[in-house]
């Protein structure tokens, strides 16, 4: 019994997590490890026969948890110290019978760095979700299977679904997106299989009926084994400057068919060189070559 009273002492003396034992009767601290008084910069004289609501409880009242009949209680517990230094442990209370006679058994690890770690990572979390879906530009994020993870609200206010008509859905799955450029995408994917930037135009019906013209962006994301993980899309809405061409181009076929109609022979002229002529002037030149 002694060789285990003393197995049992080393262990808590070196184990690399607090240890306190607490008398149930009286919550008053009787034993506290070497690892448990460098975490709450303590000395044993300091803590021992001390009550532990000094150091350790959570309750406003005189009453335990464990005394309550709770089990296994495990709880964060912000713990000041000396020089007001706050520090964060996770708690985990236990009642057993030892030695003929009940003892908590309070353990304990200092978790302050995960937490600030956590905290750090929550607020940059925070900050680039705000950007993405702020961000002025449209963008999407997609699996390896091209299956849709998010989207910002530019995408949103473009194509006039919400996130959850689209978010989940397979790209070559989406109603609005026309089959032309579901075929021109699939064919973009299988040529540009092995590359991690490429590009292609892309066009869809909004939920207004309006046909829309986009510049696709497709960044991927892989591992170390260079498998494609995240496909960030960024797209340009040309739809503007599509419709502009667009026009442009019917007004040069109209201005080409009126000036084609003309009876007689028309050029245009940039200085001494001729950069166009109608049909009559064609057929003048044709005439002029077979008379010679």
């Amino acid at each position: 019994l002694r060789e285990k009273d003393q197995f049992s002492s080393l262990i808590m003396e070196n184990t690399q997590a607090g240890v306190v034992l607490i008398n149930p009767d009286s919550l008053l601290i009787e034993y506290i490890n070497p690892f448990a008084q460098s975490i709450l910069e303590l000395k044993e004289n300091q803590v021992v026969n001390q009550s532990c609501k000094k150091f350790f409880c959570c309750r406003d009242d005189d009453k335990c948890s464990i005394n309550l009949g709770e089990k296994n209680i495990e709880t964060e517990l912000d713990v000041i110290l000396k020089n007001n230094v706050k520090k964060t442990i996770l708690k985990r209370e236990t009642k057993l019978s030892f030695a003929d006679r009940e003892i908590i058994i309070l353990t304990f690890v200092d978790v302050t760095k995960i937490n600030n770690l956590k905290n750090e990572i929550s607020e940059k979390e925070l900050k680039y979700r705000t950007m993405f879906i702020q961000s002025p530009s449209a963008i999407v994020m997609t699996d390896k299977d091209s299956n849709i993870l998010d989207l910002n609200n530019k995408v949103t206010e473009w194509i006039g679904y919400t996130v959850e008509e689209v978010k989940g859905k397979n790209i070559f799955l989406l109603p609005f997106i026309t089959d032309e450029s579901k075929k021109t995408i699939r064919k973009k994917f299988l040529t540009a299989k092995d590359e991690e930037n490429f590009s292609y135009p892309i066009e869809f019906i909004n939920k207004n009926k309006e046909k829309c013209y986009g510049l696709v962006q497709v960044n991927r994301i892989k591992n170390k084994y260079n498998q494609v993980i995240l496909s960030i899309v960024t797209i340009i809405n040309v739809t503007k400057q599509y419709l502009a061409l667009q026009e442009l181009e019917n007004q040069n076929k109209k201005f080409s068919a009126v000036f084609n109609s003309m009876g007689d022979a028309k050029f245009i002229i940039d200085g001494t060189i001729i950069i166009d002529c109608n049909d009559s002037a064609v057929s003048l030149f044709n005439a002029s070559g077979k008379q010679d």
